[in-house]
């Protein structure tokens, strides 16, 4: 039966999802400042930092207007939180006993927590147990909010069952995969099984792949880059981060050495000064972490290593990130990296060379200045060095 009140607009959408047989099917009267409550109470259910503590905002706006409507209306709440999907189905009981204490409590004083009596409702409220299992839930956003619970509650019981969660959620895409909230759970909770886990998820290829982000203009992202990265760095700053990379540039495979020396010259880049850049030697994307000496010298060796890789994609990307590095001591090993068998690794070694700013090599390019494709890094290079 349809609302009253509720023909268009959020309330529509809400009563859309209400079933039509059963229950539903007694007359529940909402006027347009209550059907206004209950859009707002469905977003102030939403997850977030201060989901749980208190009973103030919008839910104290209900305390008259439930005991006037009556069951109908508690009844009517319940349904728009259970069956939206920003609200998991395991919170809803939570919800549907805070409404009932307003309808008891009408028209009394709403009552005062202090942060840490709301914090002990919550841990009450949400046992570790109950929660660790919702993790096996087949509903994705049911799955993401018991992550966001576990971070909350920063319990080492639960990292265990978010590592197995995180290896069965085979989709990683933004819409339909709860990864990201668990790797923020993890890194939430920290300690050193944490950080070995996630340091080990950067020699799987998966998070490595694009993820299609499905807003015009934005380019795909990856969950090593995106999410990893940065938990890495919040658990145990750039050195935790680059010890994760550099493992994972010794690797057997050549793809998961080729994922690591691209984000190393991703890394040495926004490390270098740009003069239009406010944001240098920021390590990740959303500038959190400072490239210091220390750190370069530290990827200085193995990056010279890749330079001889099997893989031409490792060699390129080694090359880029020596460059960037600035360190003049790897002249050498980037000038014979002109002979290189591979066009694109040539071609990225004369821009390295470039960027290195040293005048010895400008013999070794002018032998190069008249070749194939990367003769125009090379020529570029020389300006650069002769200023001209």
């Amino acid at each position: 039966m349809p609302l009253r009140g509720a023909e268009s607009g959020p309330t529509a959408a809400a009563a859309r999802h209400l079933p039509l047989s059963g229950v539903a099917a007694q007359v529940v009267e909402v006027r347009g400042a209550v059907g206004a409550v209950v859009v707002a109470g469905q977003r102030a259910c939403r997850p977030g930092p201060d989901r749980y503590p208190g009973h103030a905002g919008v839910w104290g706006g209900l305390q008259g207007r439930v005991g006037q409507q009556g069951g109908g209306l508690t009844w009517l709440l319940t349904m728009c939180s259970i069956r939206s999907p920003s609200i998991s189905r395991f919170d809803s009981v939570a919800r549907v006993n805070q409404m009932k204490w307003w309808k008891r409590k009408s028209g009394g004083p709403e009552p005062v927590e202090s942060p840490a009596e709301a914090e002990a409702r919550f841990r009450r409220e949400n046992p570790v147990e109950q929660v660790r299992a919702v993790l096996r839930d087949s509903d994705h956003a049911v799955r993401r909010d018991a992550a966001r619970m576990l971070a909350r509650q920063r319990d080492p019981k639960a990292i265990e069952p978010l590592c197995e969660a995180l290896g069965k959620e085979r989709n990683l895409s933004l819409r339909e995969s709860a990864a990201e909230a668990i790797i923020n759970a993890l890194a939430e909770i920290g300690g050193q099984e944490v950080e070995n886990f996630l340091c080990s998820l950067l020699k799987e290829d998966r998070y490595w792949q694009p993820i299609r982000v499905d807003i015009m203009d934005e380019p795909d992202i990856d969950a090593a880059t995106e999410w990893i990265a940065p938990a890495l760095v919040q658990l145990g700053g750039v050195d935790l981060l680059l010890r994760g990379l550099l493992d994972a540039l010794a690797d057997e495979r050549s793809e998961i050495r080729a994922h690591a020396a691209q984000e190393l010259a991703n890394i040495t880049y926004r490390g270098m000064d740009h003069d239009d850049d406010d944001d240098d030697g920021y390590v990740t994307l959303f500038g959190e972490g400072v490239l210091t000496d220390v750190h370069r010298e530290s990827m200085y060796g193995p990056l010279c290593l890749a330079l001889g890789d099997k893989s031409a994609r490792v060699r390129e990307r080694a090359v880029v990130a020596l460059g960037h590095l600035g360190n003049a001591n790897a002249l050498d090993g980037i000038i014979a990296c002109l002979n290189d068998d591979d066009g694109r690794v040539r071609y990225f070694a004369a821009e390295a060379l470039g960027d290195l700013g040293d005048a010895r090599a400008i013999e070794p390019l002018r032998r190069f200045a008249d070749g194939d494709d990367s003769a125009v890094a090379v020529r570029e290079a020389l300006a650069k060095l002769t200023g001209r």
